[in-house]
Formats: C-alpha cells, sequence, structure tokens
C-alpha cells in the first residue's frame, strides 16, 4: 500500500492509511487524535485554558513510574483543564487496543471526569490515567504549598452518565474528536463561572449538556464532516502553520 503523506500542520501529519481511519465503520488511529490535538491547540481562544494531550503523551504518562521522570518528559501542566484519550490498553497488561473514551482532568480541583460511549469498557483504562495525572499535579500543588484535592489514594472518576452510547464497534475515537472539538470553546466560554472555589454543580450542567448532543447520528454526521474536511485539505496540497490560513481555504469543521 502506497502509505505517502498526504498533509501535515506544524509538527503533526497524517499519511493516507491514518486518513483512512476516519472512513465510516473504522476505528480512529493514534496519529489522527494528534493531528486532532495540534489542531485545537493552534485554534484556542486561550490557550492557558484547555489542552488535548495526544495518545502517545497519555501512554507515556501511564508508562512512567518515577514521578521526577515524568515531569522531565511530559508537557508542562499549565493549563486549567487536560483533554486525556484513553485507550483500553492502558488498563491491562499486554491488551491490543481496541476502544477510546476520553477523561477530563480539572488541573485546579484535581478532578476527574470520564466520557465513555462504550461504559464501562474504559473504566479501569480511566482509572489507571487518573491515578498517574493526580499524582503528578497533586505533587506539583504540595511543593506550592497547597493542600487538599484528590491524591492517588482517594482519586475519584466521575462518570458522564448522559452521553448515549455509540450504536457501532467503530465510533469511539470519533467521539473523543467530537467531545474535545466541543468541550474547548464551551470551556473557555464558561471560564469565569468555572473558578475552583464555585460549585462543582455549574462544570456538571456544562457537561452534562453538552454530552447529550451527541447522539449516534450527530456522531455519524461529524465524521462524515471531518473525513471531508481532511479531504480537502489533502486535495489542496498545502502546508499550514496558521489556521486562519486553512480557514480561509477549505473552511472549518461543521458542527452538526
Amino acid at each position: 500500500m502506497d502509505d505517502t503523506l498526504t498533509l501535515s500542520y506544524r509538527d503533526a501529519y497524517l499519511r493516507r492509511s491514518d486518513l483512512a481511519t476516519i472512513e465510516p465503520d473504522e476505528w480512529v488511529g493514534d496519529n489522527l487524535l494528534s493531528f486532532h490535538s495540534t489542531w485545537l491547540h493552534s485554534t484556542a481562544a486561550a490557550p492557558a485554558s484547555i489542552a488535548m494531550w495526544p495518545p502517545a503523551i497519555v501512554e507515556l504518562l501511564v508508562s512512567i513510574d518515577d514521578p521526577q521522570e515524568a515531569k522531565q518528559v511530559l508537557p508542562p501542566i499549565d493549563q486549567r483543564w487536560l483533554c486525556l484519550p484513553v485507550s483500553d490498553r492502558y488498563g491491562r497488561v499486554g491488551s491490543d487496543a481496541s476502544h477510546w473514551s476520553l477523561l477530563l482532568f480539572d488541573t485546579a480541583t484535581r478532578r476527574c471526569i470520564h466520557f465513555d460511549s462504550l461504559p464501562p469498557a474504559n473504566r479501569a483504562a480511566a482509572d489507571s490515567v487518573a491515578r498517574a495525572i493526580v499524582d503528578i499535579v497533586a505533587r506539583d500543588h504540595r511543593s506550592q504549598g497547597r493542600v487538599g484535592g484528590a491524591t492517588t489514594a482517594n482519586t475519584v472518576v466521575d462518570q458522564v452518565e448522559t452521553l448515549p452510547r455509540q450504536n457501532n464497534g467503530s465510533d469511539c475515537g470519533v467521539y473523543v474528536l467530537a467531545l474535545t472539538h466541543s468541550l474547548q470553546p464551551l470551556l473557555e466560554a464558561n471560564l469565569a463561572n468555572l473558578h475552583p472555589d464555585t460549585s462543582p454543580n455549574i462544570l456538571d450542567n456544562v457537561v452534562d449538556d453538552l454530552a447529550t448532543r451527541w447522539i449516534p447520528e450527530r456522531i455519524r454526521l461529524y465524521r462524515q464532516r471531518y473525513r471531508d474536511w481532511l479531504h480537502r485539505w489533502a486535495a489542496a496540497k498545502s502546508s499550514w502553520d496558521n489556521p486562519a490560513d486553512v480557514r480561509r481555504c477549505i473552511g472549518e469543521i461543521e458542527m452538526p
């Protein structure tokens, strides 16, 4: 198979095989999620508010036992929220990857919120990711004299019960794409109302309202529109570094 480079953006790229993972009934690959995280970071209105880590970084997070080593190799945690793609392989030693979900982590309160379109498939994997990120952030907070909040010993992962279940075996990664795409502007818009000292119910309402929107039909439409957007990009045969140039030439992904 000719696996040529089809498009690139900043430090992210997609080959023909990566582009194929957005096709109907295909399982979204790691590289597509990494590309998506780069795109979201470049379009953030408030980059200090939210960031999506690519799968390779999340895998590093759960595989490194030494917190000091982790701090050296992981990106600086400067954002209020982190969106962490969760693979089921993080919860089972030696297992192959077959399911994606999304962990939203509030670095200020150390709260973990899990979006799983096929619960409870990724509960163990999400717990592993949550304990790892909580450990790193809790150590940072203690070094700054900040007390309270979750620790690895009492980490609780809140499951988003309002997220509709996927109706096939391939859309889990599309849920991650769609949720991160819609979470970023929503959390940025509500930043003033989501102070760490405010009631957690405010964030719960934001999350639940968002989750209920992503019914399977909307996920299907989102996959189709994302696919069409990437194919327009590949056909343009241009390497852009600025989101304004991308939008001017091929438009944006239209949210269903």
